[in-house]
C-alpha cells in the first residue's frame, strides 16, 4: 500500500461508496452499517456498501450491498487495493478495537473514514481525516451522519483533503522511522 498514490481526488463521483473490511461482522459493526445504507437508499440517497471479509447470509442479494468475500492480501493485494481505492469512505463501527488496521489501510490510500470512538481508533482518526461516532449510537444518528457525508458536500471535501494530506501517517515506512528514532533516544 505504501507505493500506492492517494486516490481520493481521482475517485469517480457516481454513487457514494462506503467501504467495510472485517471478518467479525458483529464486533466490527457491519450490520448497523448495512441497515443505515439500506435506509438511506430507501430515502433516495445514491449510496452503496462494499464489503471485504465477512459475508453474512442476510446481506446477500441486498440492493446496494456488494460482498467481495475474504481476500488473501498476500496473493491478491492489487485486487484489495483496487476495491478500497474505489471507496469514498472507509468505515469501522467496531465495539472494541486495538489497532484498527482497516482504517489505516483506507487512510494510507487517502480515503477518509467513519469509525466509532473506542479503544485505539481515536489514536488513528485524528487531524480531520475522519468522523468518530459515539460508542453507542442509534440507526437514525448513523443515517444522519452517513447521509450528510454521502452528499459530497463541504464536510466530505474537508475529510477527503485531510485524508490525502495525512496519508503518510498511515505508512509502515513512517512508523518504522518513528520507532527507530524512539529506540535511538532510549539507548
Amino acid at each position: 500500500i505504501d507505493e500506492t498514490r492517494a486516490v481520493t481526488d481521482g475517485v469517480e463521483r457516481g454513487n457514494f461508496i462506503a467501504g467495510f473490511v472485517g471478518m467479525d461482522p458483529i464486533r466490527k459493526g457491519l450490520l448497523p452499517l448495512a441497515n443505515a445504507v439500506t435506509s438511506l437508499r430507501r430515502r433516495g440517497v445514491p449510496i452503496e456498501l462494499w464489503v471485504v471479509g465477512a459475508s453474512p447470509r442476510q446481506l446477500r442479494n441486498v440492493d446496494g450491498i456488494k460482498l467481495f468475500g475474504r481476500i488473501d492480501k498476500t496473493h491478491e493485494m492489487k485486487r484489495y487495493i483496487g476495491i478500497l481505492s474505489h471507496c469514498h469512505l472507509g468505515t469501522l463501527l467496531s465495539s472494541a478495537e486495538g489497532l484498527p488496521f482497516s482504517i489505516l489501510e483506507f487512510l494510507r490510500l487517502g480515503v477518509p473514514v467513519l469509525a466509532t470512538d473506542v479503544n485505539g481508533i481515536p489514536d488513528v482518526v485524528t487531524d480531520g481525516v475522519g468522523v468518530l461516532m459515539p460508542r453507542s449510537f442509534t440507526l437514525s444518528e448513523l443515517c444522519d451522519r452517513l447521509g450528510t457525508i454521502a452528499t459530497f458536500g463541504t464536510e466530505y471535501q474537508a475529510l477527503a483533503k485531510a485524508a490525502c494530506r495525512r496519508r503518510h501517517f498511515a505508512s509502515w515506512t513512517r512508523a518504522m522511522a518513528d520507532f527507530a528514532r524512539v529506540m535511538e533516544i532510549d539507548s
